[in-house]
Order: structure tokens, then C-alpha cells, then sequence
């Protein structure tokens, strides 16, 4: 299950709902992740997942709320809260639908241009340093592409 980065505690909100760090980086990275966005790949601890199971997933983004579903099928559902302050930038997830409803999970991400990059942590367990899924980490690390 993707427990999307991007997408959430809602804590420390500032001026913009879902971020908190420098307010004119937060807004805008908040601004990239609104859409859609398919997933492209997924590396789950260390184990790559075959494209054929990512067939049809998306992350749907609304201001700070995502959304993780594969047709009918919702993987997750949350908020989000953006902190543009730390390297790499962190997305922290509270889901509220889903098999890990009620749990928040510590991630970071990255954009390059219409490509977004997470690495996620199971909840309970640390935030990611690096964009990378080894075995015995339990991260999950995913790629999306903006649906135009």
C-alpha cells in the first residue's frame, strides 16, 4: 500500500493549510503536488514491484488532501503537511481512510519537473534520509508522472 508522501499531520500549520517551513516555498511545492499523478514504479523494502501491479494507480491531490486508489480500490486516503526546512524536503501523512487509517508515516520527496519522487517510512518508524529502499528498511520508494 502506498502511504503517499506527500502526502499528513495536521500540526504546525502556518498561513498555508498543509505546509509548514518558509512560506513562499511551501505554498509553491504545495501548488506542484496539486493533480493527478500515476504511479510509474515502486521499490517495497528493497523488492522491486512488478508494473503490472501499479496498472492504474494514481494519487489524486486537492490542497493538502491525497488520495492512493487503483480503479475502485482505495489504498489510502489523508492529509498532508509539507516542511520545505529540512534536506531533502519531508511530507508528513495521516490517513484517514484506508488499511492504515488513524497512522501517520514520515516521508521525503522530490520533483523533477513533471516527475515526483517519495521515499516512506511505515508508520511508527523514522523518516527516510535518502531515495532509497533497501531491505530490511521497510521504506517504500515511488515514482509518480503528472497525468496532463
Amino acid at each position: 500500500m502506498i502511504r503517499f508522501t506527500m502526502a499528513v499531520l495536521l500540526l504546525g500549520l502556518g498561513a498555508t493549510p498543509g505546509a509548514r517551513g518558509d512560506d513562499g516555498d511551501a505554498k509553491a511545492d504545495l501548488a506542484r503536488f496539486q493533480g493527478r499523478w500515476s504511479m510509474v514504479s515502486m521499490t517495497k523494502n528493497g523488492k522491486m514491484i512488478p508494473a503490472k501491479a501499479l496498472e492504474g494507480r494514481v494519487a489524486i491531490i486537492t490542497d493538502n488532501v491525497f488520495t492512493d486508489r487503483q480503479g475502485e480500490k482505495i489504498h489510502g486516503k489523508g492529509t498532508m503537511v509539507l516542511d520545505t526546512k529540512t534536506s531533502p524536503r519531508s511530507v508528513d501523512t495521516a490517513f484517514t481512510d484506508g488499511p492504515i487509517t488513524g497512522k501517520t508515516t514520515l516521508a521525503i520527496y522530490e520533483f523533477d519537473g513533471d516527475t515526483m519522487k517519495s521515499c516512506v517510512a511505515n508508520p511508527g518508524d523514522p523518516r527516510p534520509k535518502s531515495f532509497e529502499s533497501k531491505a530490511g528498511t521497510g521504506y517504500m520508494l515511488v515514482t509518480y508522472k503528472r497525468v496532463k
